[in-house]
């Protein structure tokens, strides 16, 4: 894989969008951002899973609550919660239902969630 791509933390560019979009167009224009959309060139629909990234304590915003509803219709959606720091791999992945979260696992460290990873996209060939 190209080193420019893995060495990607963020792009300045559309942080930039982002914050005039929602300082520019206002009230009424809302907005969320997906954290990862998850593919793999060999499943049948191209995309495995959506994953949105949330501190354990932070709240789902009603338009996050949208966005997921509508996503959820085409494709899976966990949550993934950071219990410490993402560094860790410490996380409670939970898989988003008609507006709730469901508990599916926990991953200690980011092998972990690599094999979990793995098993999704594995199950993504088949289904």
């Amino acid at each position: 894989m190209n080193e420019n791509i893995l060495s990607l933390k963020g792009s300045p560019s559309r942080d930039e969008f982002k914050s005039l979009h929602k300082t520019k167009l206002g009230n009424g224009f809302y907005a969320c951002d997906i954290d990862l959309v998850l593919v793999d060139f060999r499943s049948k629909n191209g995309i495995v899973c959506i994953l949105d990234c949330k501190r354990m304590n932070e709240l789902i915003t009603n338009t996050e609550h949208k966005t997921y509803q509508d996503l959820g219709r085409y494709h899976k959606l966990f949550i993934i919660r950071i219990v410490e720091k993402v560094e860790d791999g410490h996380f409670i992945i939970n898989e988003y239902r008609n507006g709730e979260e469901f508990f599916m696992t926990r991953t200690l460290n980011w092998e972990q969630f690599k094999q979990w990873e793995t098993e999704l996209r594995q199950m993504s060939r088949t289904t």
